[in-house]
């Protein structure tokens, strides 16, 4: 398909501007008769081949985005090949079939098109964004780079090199360092414990052919995972899925995981010649199916969420000024609760009693029921303000397909958080948080805590 050069201009603009998140799709805040929106619109699609998606369709701009998901992250990288599902990943959209990078990327400016790829720690992750005039086009240049990367060497090394230096800075970033010291404490001995970026020996011994393997192991049919949300229906988009998807393997080579919860009780320092010292608390969490798991979410809110007011906050910077920032935050693979900051490196003594201290009155106390309900509604407020964008959207989707949640939890989402009672919040604080923490602390002639 062949469009005139300034309307590929003009659509260009617009089109970046939306990924850019400098323009909001119109209809995704609150539709009249919904507290949720556009989420209330979920249907599921399946191809004639059997590829399941879940879509959101939604005319307003012409623009569709699908985001899908691959299991077998960075817990898939082979021992002293740490760094090959990031390097992989990395590479997939540059250059498939008979078209080396530069043409690809050139194809797909002239298709307005954006596509790209990453790597988690047991999922591998594709998104691509597609204007609605060049959808068929655009799904055939999808397909051809999930079937067909090319790996061409000059630019594997290309990218090879841009890792090692981004890794050699990260060297000095006291975040990066305090992150992977955390890490080797918490799963010692299991994969959990490898670094997923990998290190500069490992990302030297990468072979092509590991590439070439990892991406036959990985980009297969089983277990896929395919959000749609844009202007696209149902009938148009069932054979569109078998065009992206259909022609891939339908299994791959998977290595079992087996979970474990992370040590606890332990401080570790290490000195880094910055001007500020960064600090990390960290304790077990619940898991994102646990019965538990609502309760803990609004817990969090009250303890370190997104604001300006919560206990650590209000006691580490309000009242003792010891920090300028502060929050907790949890992950899901596997499940894990940090407290995270950074403060002057002679006040790191003080800034990590103080967190302790919040942590321990948690597990005493608990929130109150003023706290849980403006966490709650803080919460359902928050919802769909985050998710303001087809992109979005359409990755919450697939984090819900990959965690098992059925597709009406959207509609379920608030009923399930007004359900938690305070006395759910104060038995939950007194399980995750009667745990003595594990510290990272990265800075400059770093000391023993304060003592009460």
């Amino acid at each position: 398909m062949k469009h005139d050069e300034a309307g590929v201009r003009a659509m260009r603009c617009w089109f970046n501007a939306v990924c850019a998140g400098l323009v909001i799709i119109g209809s995704l805040p609150a539709v009249a008769d919904s507290e949720i929106g556009i989420l209330g619109k979920v249907q599921r699609v399946v191809s004639p081949g059997g590829i399941e998606a879940w879509l959101i369709e939604d005319h307003t701009v012409p623009l569709v985005a699908i985001e899908f998901a691959f299991y077998g992250g960075s817990y898939q990288d082979d021992p002293g090949k740490e760094g090959l599902s990031r390097l992989t990943a990395s590479l997939v959209n540059k250059g498939a079939g008979d078209m080396p990078e530069v043409r690809f990327k050139e194809r797909m400016e002239d298709l307005v098109m954006h596509l790209g790829f990453s790597s988690g720690r047991t999922w591998c992750y594709g998104g691509a964004k597609i204007v609605r005039q060049s959808i068929d086009e655009s799904a055939d240049m999808l397909s051809l780079a999930l079937r067909e990367p090319r790996f061409d060497e000059e630019v594997v090394e290309r990218v090879r090199g841009v890792s090692i230096k981004d890794l050699e800075a990260s060297q000095k970033s006291a975040s990066f360092v305090a992150d992977d010291l955390l890490r080797k404490a918490q799963y010692e001995g299991h994969p959990f414990a490898r670094p997923p970026s990998g290190t500069m020996k490992t990302l030297a011994a990468i072979t092509l052919e590991d590439i070439k393997k990892y991406h036959r192991r990985i980009f297969v049919k089983d277990k896929l995972k395919v959000a749609v949300v844009g202007s696209v229906n149902a009938e148009k988009l069932g054979p569109l899925l078998d065009k992206i998807f259909g022609s891939l393997p339908e299994g791959g080579d998977i290595s079992p995981v087996e979970p474990i919860k992370p040590k606890t009780d332990f401080t570790l320092r290490q000195e880094l010649d910055v001007p500020q010292a960064n600090i990390i608390a960290s304790l077990p969490w619940v898991g994102i199916k646990d019965d538990d798991f609502m309760a803990a979410y609004l817990i969090n809110n009250v303890l370190g969420g997104p604001g300006l007011s919560s206990w650590l906050f209000d006691e580490v910077r309000i009242k003792r000024g010891l920090v300028y920032s502060i929050g907790s935050s949890s992950s899901h693979e596997p499940p894990v609760f940090f407290v995270k900051t950074m403060t002057a490196n002679e006040k790191v003594p003080h800034a990590v009693l103080a967190i302790k201290e919040q942590l321990s009155l948690m597990a005493e106390k608990g929130p109150s029921q003023e706290e849980l309900d403006l966490s709650k509604e803080d919460l359902k407020r928050r919802f769909l303000i985050d998710l303001d964008t087809l992109s979005q959207i359409s990755s919450f989707l697939t984090t819900l397909q990959r965690y098992g949640f059925s597709i009406d939890y959207p509609q379920k989402r608030n009923s399930l958080i007004d359900s938690v009672t305070v006395e759910d919040v104060k038995r939950v604080a007194r399980r995750l948080f009667s745990v003595t923490p594990g510290i990272v602390i990265v800075g400059k002639n770093v000391t023993e805590e304060a003592k009460n």
